[in-house]
């Protein structure tokens, strides 16, 4: 097999990234725009954010398929024997859309209620219902694509899911511009609800260039449902379910952080989204790094290439945490300017200014632990990385807030804990890492 240099890693990772950012980039634009919409701010604010915790959660947990057929995937094609999961792609497409279609049937009576138990309140509560009954309908599309997106990592095409994301940002920021303002004789402002169509628009059109691009460079993908059942499914549900279980977790972490950020008040929770989402648009920028690594692990343990797999770590391990570093550092130098580009509320400001150097140390040590998570997804082991979460959340991330909770921090509070919880995150993998290399 070909060694793995500077090279290869870019190829994969610099779309990867690129595909990556887009959904934190669009998520960033939302909240500049409805922390703009008169009158509405600060609660539309609040709204998107909480329900914007709340489908990320759905949407990250569901979609955990993305990895587990993306590493069956590429062990192989490392094998050099693709023709034996032809039909595996169908299977797993329609169990994924069925599941989704479940979740909208939960979702869309019960919007209120979700709501209401991540401690929103008043105007929050009434935007929020109807920002997340209009979103909720886009999952069928999300998981369509996440499926699909999975397939071409492990074939090590991560320029397709480039173009269908950057699509998706561009129309999406458009009708997001069009929707939530209005256009003067033409279309009435919609504000928030606007916002949320504008997301189900752009999500139909992302699932439709997704199907293209899959059946253009890989028309020997299998999309529909065939049988019989592929005897593959059963190690691709068993890596869902572990993937399932750890992104439960993960999710459930910063979804009780944004419901503890609500307990503070609608200011807290205004700063915590634009917090949450600058985060989450370093780890997407990160996890490029993630997704080389995901693809190339699996390759190089289907060829069963030891040194590869080392060499590999090594260098995609200093690249990440390089970018970390700079990210951080880029950060700390525009930290004057960002909150004004979310919001002009003072009150808002004053809070994102506290937390935001919190945020931006957590960098470099979210680099390393998204590539650990990019390469033990590619290997197969989800155990572990479902093990590494529940610690980390259950030792790490609540036992720490509630000790700061304890001495009045706040919302400080929430993104001490968010550094311990990722410091931990971290550690684990790098250290079982040289164990696992051994076995090998």
């Amino acid at each position: 097999m070909k060694a793995v240099n500077f090279k290869i890693i870019h190829q994969l990772a610099i779309p990867a990234t690129i595909s990556g950012i887009s959904e934190p980039l669009l998520s960033l634009t939302d909240t500049a725009i409805v922390g703009r919409i008169p009158e509405q701010g600060a609660a539309a604010l609040a709204a998107a954010g909480a329900v914007g915790a709340f489908l990320s959660t759905l949407i990250w947990v569901l979609g955990q398929t993305r990895s587990a057929l993306g590493a069956v995937v590429s062990q192989h094609k490392g094998a050099q024997n693709l023709k034996s999961i032809k039909t595996l792609t169908g299977q797993t497409l329609f169990f994924n859309i069925g599941l989704s279609l479940l979740i909208i049937a939960v979702c869309l009576p019960l919007a209120r209620n979700i709501l209401v138990l991540l401690n929103t309140t008043g105007e929050v509560l009434e935007l929020g219902t109807t920002y997340l009954q209009i979103r909720i309908l886009g999952m069928p599309f999300t998981l369509f694509c996440f499926t699909l997106f999975g397939v071409c990592r492990g074939l090590q095409d991560t320029v397709s899911p480039m173009i269908v994301s950057l699509i998706g940002t561009a129309i999406n920021i458009v009708l997001d511009l069009v929707l939530v303002f209005g256009l003067p004789g033409l279309i009435s402002p919609m504000g928030l609800e606007g916002a949320a169509i504008a997301s189900l628009l752009a999500q139909i059109i992302m699932a439709a260039c997704t199907y293209y691009y899959i059946r253009k460079k890989h028309p020997a993908i299998t999309l529909v449902l065939r049988w019989p059942i592929h005897p593959r499914i059963k190690q691709v549900l068993q890596l869902m379910t572990n993937l399932f279980l750890r992104s439960l977790t993960l999710n459930l972490t910063l979804l009780f952080a944004v419901k503890e950020a609500a307990k503070y008040g609608t200011i807290s929770l205004s700063a915590h989204t634009i917090g949450i989402n600058l985060w989450l648009f370093a780890a997407f920028f990160i996890d490029g790094y993630g997704d080389s690594a995901n693809a190339l692990s699996g390759k190089l343990l289907g060829a069963k290439d030891a040194k590869g797999l080392l060499h590999l770590n090594r260098l995609i391990l200093k690249y990440a945490f390089s970018l970390g570093v700079i990210l951080t550092l880029i950060g700390f130098i525009a930290a004057p300017y960002i909150g004004y580009v979310f919001t002009e509320e003072v009150e808002v400001l004053t809070q994102f200014d506290k937390v935001f150097p919190v945020v931006l140390i957590t960098f470099p040590i979210s680099a390393i632990a998204f590539v650990y998570d990019g390469f033990y997804k590619g290997l197969g082991e989800a155990a572990f990385l479902r093990n590494t979460l529940l610690t980390a959340s259950l030792i790490g991330f609540l036992p720490s807030f509630y000790l700061f909770d304890s001495f009045g921090f706040n919302l400080m509070a929430v993104w001490y804990a968010i550094g311990v919880w990722m410091i931990i995150r971290a550690l684990f993998p790098y250290f079982y890492f040289k164990l696992y290399i051994r076995r090998i």
